[in-house]
């Protein structure tokens, strides 16, 4: 039985509250309790591993159902109430505060809540080398977070009146206590920052003391603290623009869908920490499942998929960060703290539009970003799509597989489909070309996509894909009203045809929208192959880049539609010259350099190196990048660890 750490359920300046609000809190926070303090970790036997989870979530449940009883009428609750802070029972209390002045280490040395090796204390200061060093990485992760990335730093809890715990002081407050097994740690919202501030909110993060193995990764222990405090930290900053940014949907098992939290923060802790790749674990939950929706959120562990569907949609960030630069998750996420309640969606496609044009917003990135989740695993493309998708160990998975011969009409009914693609969500239908004869192999295909029902704003994409190739992919057109129309000329230059039917909509149906659709050989279908037209240059990659050891690099990534070399200065804020850079050879025309394994040894990667062989200073740096016929001035941060 866990003694050390316990939450009992109390009135923060003893608000009163009604009966039956008290009835519902009660059993929630006796729900939560229980689920926090002895919840198994879930073991993914198709990966022989357990699969630990944020905790956080829980929390956000609590609060919309303490803001319901707050905005009832006929109900007395203030907006101070909420969950106590963490208790270690008889052991006494220890604090530490970190070297930075951020935060405040709560933590015991004995009992269940006793921290990892409670004796080792090697500059003997009287704190174990465990807490120093999970303060060190608190502050690390602030200063990447917040002064490397410019998110606004989570709310100050320094107002709260004499006798009401915050803590100790204006510090941002971390516990280190026993959880269950299923739990890397989790982030509390408490209560609104000041009047004017009716949903930011402050906030306090519970750690795990220690991270056995198992159910926690084989690696160092410190390795697992990083990516938690990475993923909870980001929570803090969340509640700090909007408490309040979940999707709520009336009548349902799972009504409260924190998704958007749990999506970006598993992207951040790989921005943070991108060697340690938590977040794989997580992928067979999204690439074995493409139907389900990217709103997809679950409590209930009999459904695995739906619970740990929100971690793995962390790709979706990926996918953003790599198109649009690591600032375009900060931009949603202002827009988010904007608007007071749940705009993640609208959000994003205001953003995107800003960055882009006006006519590029969140359905056109997500029929994007479906192609995308085609190339990975063993699919990969390196030097395309995303940086680590030769990491992913996955492929999407098959809807349907058709092999079509020049005698062929493959026609599937509108509406026999068993997995039908939910709102933001995708089905892989692949067509494999037979041609009968040398004669047949000059044509092509032609496809047609039929609705079963109206309003689920199809957008069909068509990908012919050779083995190796990069594809040069396109859209369904409209034909008639419920009807699309593609072809693919050459089709027998093809491994396969892909087709990606996804349905763009904003509304609570879940059961997925059916469709059906009509393909057969046509022999007038040939066409010139394509070949990239212009130079484009991307994002450094990592930003920020951390520099820890001296391996560590960053890399220019690129694209050239004629041999050329490519140029890299590295720029102080000023425009002084730090580092240039130039690739060791001519690129080939019409190739791709856009992760590490494509660009190592092409002299596109910085080790954070000055002219003169100095390790550069944090900050925020400049660099500019000449191909021969594009140019590009770009910022990247610098966070040298220690």
């Amino acid at each position: 039985m866990r003694k050390s750490i316990f939450i009992t359920f109390i009135l923060l300046f003893n608000f009163y509250l009604a009966f039956s609000a008290d009835s519902d809190l009660k059993t929630l926070h006796d729900n939560t309790q229980k689920t926090l303090t002895t919840q198994p970790a879930y073991f993914d036997s198709s990966q022989g591993r357990f699969i630990p989870q944020c905790g956080t979530s829980h929390f956000v449940e609590f609060n919309f159902v303490k803001n319901q009883a707050a905005t009832d009428p006929s109900k007395s609750l203030g907006p101070l109430f909420h969950i106590p802070r963490p208790s270690y029972g008889s052991r006494t209390e220890l604090t530490y505060n970190s070297p930075t002045g951020f935060f405040k280490i709560h933590y015991v040395l004995a009992g269940d809540s006793a921290v990892y090796q409670p004796t080792v204390d090697s500059d003997g200061d009287g704190h174990p080398d465990y807490v120093e060093k999970v303060a060190d990485i608190f502050d690390s992760v602030w200063i990447f977070e917040v002064n490397g990335l410019s998110y606004r730093k989570p709310p100050s809890d320094g107002w709260y009146p004499g006798g009401f715990d915050n803590g100790g002081d204006s510090l941002y407050d971390v516990y280190l206590a026993e959880l269950a097994p299923a739990f890397y740690g989790y982030t509390v919202p408490e209560t609104t920052a000041g009047p004017s501030f009716s949903q930011s909110f402050t906030s306090y993060i519970v750690l795990r003391n220690d991270y056995p193995v198992p159910p926690f990764p084989n690696r160092p222990i410190y390795d697992n603290v990083r990516v938690t405090v990475a993923h909870e930290f980001f929570h803090s900053i969340h509640f700090g623009y909007d408490v309040f940014e979940y999707e709520y949907i009336p009548g349902n098992a799972d009504s409260v869908r924190p998704y958007w939290l749990e999506l970006s923060a598993t992207w951040m802790e790989d921005l943070v920490y991108d060697y340690i790749n938590d977040y794989l674990a997580y992928l067979p939950f999204f690439y074995n499942y493409p139907w389900l929706s990217l709103r997809t959120f679950s409590y209930n562990f009999s459904f695995p998929d739906r619970v740990f569907h929100p971690y793995a949609s962390c790709v979706w960030a990926f996918y953003l960060q790599e198109i649009y630069g690591t600032d375009i998750i900060r931009r949603i996420w202002e827009k988010c703290g904007a608007v007071s309640g749940f705009n993640f969606l609208t959000a994003t496609d205001e953003a995107l539009r800003e960055v882009t044009d006006p006519d590029k917003g969140i359905a056109e990135a997500f029929t994007e970003f479906t192609i995308w989740n085609y190339f990975t695993g063993d699919r990969a493309l390196f030097g395309n799509y995303y940086t680590e998708a030769n990491l992913f160990g996955i492929e999407i998975k098959i809807d349907t597989l058709h092999t079509v011969t020049s005698a062929d009409t493959v026609f599937v009914t509108p509406g026999i489909k068993s997995n039908p693609p939910q709102n933001f969500a995708a089905n892989y239908v692949v067509f494999i070309p037979m041609p009968l004869s040398a004669q047949d192999s000059i044509g092509g295909l032609n496809m047609e996509f039929y609705e079963a029902i109206a309003g689920a704003g199809w957008r069909i994409s068509a990908i012919p894909y050779n083995l190796g190739s990069v594809p040069v992919t396109s859209e369904f057109d409209t034909l008639i009203v419920g009807q699309w129309y593609d072809s693919t000329a050459n089709w027998a230059s093809y491994d396969s045809v892909i087709m990606v039917p996804t349905p763009i909509n904003f509304s609570t149906n879940f059961s997925g929208w059916q469709y059906g659709y009509k393909v057969n050989y046509d022999s007038i279908l040939s066409a010139p192959s394509s070949f990239l037209s212009r130079d484009t240059i991307f994002q450094n990659f990592p930003n920020p880049f951390v520099i820890r050891n001296p391996s560590d690099v960053t890399y220019f990534p690129v694209t050239v539609s004629e041999q050329s070399h490519v140029f890299v200065d590295i720029l102080t804020p000023d425009g002084n010259i730090v580092k240039r850079l130039k690739t060791n050879q001519p690129l080939p025309g019409n190739s791709a350099y856009k992760n590490k394994f494509s660009l190592q040894n092409t002299g596109l990667e910085w080790d954070g190196k000055n002219e003169k062989g100095q390790t550069v200073a944090s900050g925020v740096y400049f660099y500019r990048v000449k191909t021969q016929n594009a140019e590009k001035l770009m910022k990247l941060v610098v966070v040298r660890e220690k």
